[in-house]
C-alpha cells in the first residue's frame, strides 16, 4: 500500500515539474500498465472510503426495503390465514353469532320443576285370550256351505258352516239299533213278568213245582237287567248324536223315504267377532285338524302387552290404573288396568311383560295396533325443563342450542319427555342452569347447515 502511494506521488511531481516549464509541451506520462487489482490499489484512500460508505448505505437501503416488503406481505396474508385456520378448526355443530344476529336470539337457563312424572312405555294391542275360542269340527265330513266370513259378528248358537258327515249316518244307525234292542228287551220283560205271575198262581195251587217257579222268577230278573242295559245303550248313542247338534229326543227312522240325515251344522260357541277363518266350501275336514276352522273373539275388551324395564317394576302393581294411547286416535286416551305381571324377566331385553285389560267400546282398538302406555309415578320429583320453543327436531332426534361462551353456540342432542304447560321435560343432555337459545332457533340452525357462514 505504501509503495503505491509513493509511486502516485512521484508521478504527480513529475507531471507538475514538466508543466511548470514554459514552452515545454505538457506531456502526460502514463504510468506503467497495471492489472485491474493494481488499478484498485492505485485509487486514493479518501475516494475508496467514500465509495465503501456509499456501497454500504446502498446495501442497507436494499436490505431494509426487502425486509419491509416481506413483513408487509406477511401481515397482509396472516389475517386471511388465521381466518381460514379458525374456520377449519371450528367444529361442525358450533357457530359464532354476530351482534346483529344476537339481537334476534334469546338465551334462557334450564330450570327445574317438580312434576308428577308419568313413565311411558310401548306395547301392542292383542286379543283377550280369556274371551277367545277356536272352533274345530268334532267329526269328519265334506263342507257343503259356509255361513260366516272373517270379520262377521256372530251370536252364540249361530250357524257357521254345514257339513255332510258319514259319521252322523253311523251314529243314527247305532241309535236305531239301540232303540230296537230296547224294544226287544221291553217285550222280553213283559213276557217274563207274565210267565212269572202264572207260575206263582200255579205254585199256590200246587199245580207247578217250586223249581219251575224259581226258574220263571230268574228269567224275570234277567229280562229286567237286559232292559236296563238296552236303555243305557240308547242314552249313550243319544249323547253321541247330541255332539252333532241333533235332537236325540225325536226317534230317527232310518227307513223313511228321505233317508238318514247326513247334514251337520256347526254353530258358534260364543258371541263375538270372527277374527280368523280357514275353511271353504267343498273342503274335507277332520277332527284331528291342527288348525281351527274359525277363531271367534269377543272384542269388547282387549289386552295391551307392554315391556317394562325391571328398574321401574317396583312402581307397578296388579290393578293399577294406566292410560293407553294409539296413533290412530292421538287425541284420545283409553283407561285400562294392569291385570297381570309376568313373574320372569326377559334376559335379552331386561324387561318384564305387563298385561293391561282395556275396555274397547265400539271396537276402536284393533289387535296388533302399536300402543303407548302411560304409567303414573308414585310421587312427584324435580326435573329439568326448557321452553318447548327451544327444542327442534330432525327425524326422531331432538336438539337445542347451548351457549357455551358469549355468542358461541353448540347444537346438542337431548332426550325429551312430555310437555307440561309450554315446557318440555329434559330426560338427558342438559343440566339445570345450562344457557340455551329459546328464540332464533331456525336462524342458528340455518347458519350451521350453511357451513357456519354468517351471510
Amino acid at each position: 500500500m505504501q509503495e503505491t502511494i509513493d509511486l502516485t506521488k512521484a508521478t504527480g511531481h513529475e507531471i507538475e515539474a514538466k508543466s511548470g516549464q514554459p514552452g515545454v509541451e505538457q506531456t502526460l506520462v502514463s504510468p506503467p500498465s497495471i492489472h485491474a487489482t493494481d488499478k484498485l490499489k492505485s485509487v486514493p484512500l479518501g475516494d475508496r472510503r467514500v465509495r465503501l460508505i456509499v456501497s454500504a448505505l446502498l446495501a442497507l437501503f436494499v436490505a431494509a426495503a426487502v425486509i419491509y416488503w416481506a413483513r408487509a406481505g406477511r401481515h397482509a396474508v396472516a389475517p386471511r390465514a388465521e381466518s381460514t385456520s379458525a374456520s377449519e378448526a371450528m367444529p361442525p355443530d358450533v357457530i359464532v353469532a354476530t351482534d346483529e344476529q344476537m339481537r334476534q336470539i334469546t338465551v334462557e337457563p334450564v330450570t327445574e320443576r317438580t312434576l308428577d312424572i308419568e313413565r311411558e312405555t310401548t306395547g301392542k294391542v292383542s286379543f283377550n285370550e280369556e274371551r277367545m275360542t277356536p272352533v274345530f269340527t268334532p267329526y269328519a265330513g265334506r263342507v257343503l256351505k259356509v255361513s260366516a266370513s272373517k270379520g262377521a259378528v256372530v251370536q252364540s248358537g249361530q250357524p257357521l258352516l254345514t257339513i255332510e258327515s258319514p259319521d252322523l249316518v253311523a251314529v243314527q244307525n247305532e241309535l236305531a239299533a239301540a232303540r230296537s234292542d230296547e224294544n226287544k228287551a221291553r217285550i222280553a220283560l213283559d213276557t217274563a213278568q207274565k210267565v212269572a205271575e202264572r207260575a206263582r198262581r200255579l205254585n199256590e195251587r200246587e199245580a207247578l213245582a217250586t223249581k219251575d217257579l224259581q226258574q220263571s222268577e230268574a228269567d224275570l230278573l234277567r229280562a229286567q237287567d237286559e232292559l236296563r242295559r238296552a236303555e243305557a245303550a240308547v242314552r249313550f248313542v243319544e249323547s253321541r248324536l247330541a255332539l252333532f247338534g241333533k235332537n236325540a229326543g225325536k226317534p230317527i227312522e232310518a227307513s223313511n223315504s228321505s233317508g238318514p240325515d247326513r247334514l251337520v251344522v256347526i254353530q258358534a260357541p260364543i258371541s263375538g267377532t270372527i277374527v280368523e277363518r280357514k275353511v271353504g266350501a267343498g273342503q274335507y275336514v277332520k277332527p284331528d285338524t291342527p288348525e281351527p276352522l274359525f277363531m271367534i273373539s269377543d272384542l269388547s275388551t282387549v289386552w295391551v302387552i307392554a315391556d317394562v324395564f325391571e328398574s321401574y317394576l317396583a312402581r307397578i302393581r296388579v290393578g293399577q290404573s294406566v292410560e293407553i294411547a294409539v296413533p290412530a286416535y292421538p287425541e284420545r286416551r283409553f283407561p285400562a288396568r294392569v291385570s297381570f305381571i309376568n313373574p320372569t324377566v326377559d334376559s335379552a331385553t331386561r324387561t318384564v311383560h305387563v298385561r293391561c285389560s282395556v275396555p274397547n267400546p265400539g271396537g276402536l282398538l284393533k289387535p296388533d295396533m302399536f300402543a303407548r302406555i302411560n304409567i303414573g309415578a308414585a310421587s312427584p320429583r324435580p326435573v329439568a325443563v326448557v321452553p318447548t320453543g327451544a327444542i327442534f327436531t330432525k327425524g326422531a332426534d331432538s336438539f337445542v342450542f347451548v351457549e357455551e361462551s358469549p355468542k358461541h353456540f353448540r347444537r346438542r342432542q337431548v332426550g325429551v319427555g312430555r310437555e307440561v304447560q309450554g315446557f318440555t321435560v329434559i330426560e338427558s343432555g342438559l343440566l339445570t342452569g345450562d344457557p340455551v337459545a329459546t328464540r332464533g332457533i331456525l336462524l342458528l340452525d340455518r347458519i350451521i347447515e350453511s357451513g357456519g357462514k354468517n351471510d
